[in-house]
C-alpha cells in the first residue's frame, strides 16, 4: 500500500510528489522545455496539467506543451504540427 501512496499519480490528489520529481528532473537534464502528453480519458491527469503548466511558469518559465489524445492514428499529423511549432518556438 505505501507504495502505490507513494506513486505520483494524478489520482493522488494533492500530488507534489509528482511536482518534486519534475523540479529534480529539470535541473538533473536542464530540460529545455516540457511535453505533456495526457489521455483523454484520463481527466485527472489533464486537471493536473494546469499544475504543471503553473509550476514550470513559476519555476523559470520552461516551455509547456500539452497534448491530449486518443492514442488513435487520427490527431498524428495534428500532433506532428504541434510539437514542430513547439520546437521553433524554443530555437
Amino acid at each position: 500500500m505505501e507504495k502505490y501512496l507513494a506513486t505520483p499519480c494524478s489520482c493522488m490528489s494533492p500530488n507534489p510528489i509528482r511536482l518534486e520529481n519534475l523540479a529534480k528532473l529539470l535541473k538533473e537534464y536542464r530540460i529545455d522545455g516540457v511535453v505533456d502528453i495526457t489521455w483523454q480519458g484520463c481527466h485527472t491527469y489533464n486537471v493536473e496539467s494546469r499544475v504543471v503548466k503553473d509550476f514550470l511558469k513559476q519555476n523559470g518559465d520552461t516551455p509547456f506543451l500539452q497534448i491530449e489524445t486518443d492514442y488513435s492514428q487520427g490527431d498524428v499529423e495534428q500532433i506532428k504540427t504541434r510539437v514542430q511549432a513547439f520546437l521553433e518556438m524554443m530555437a
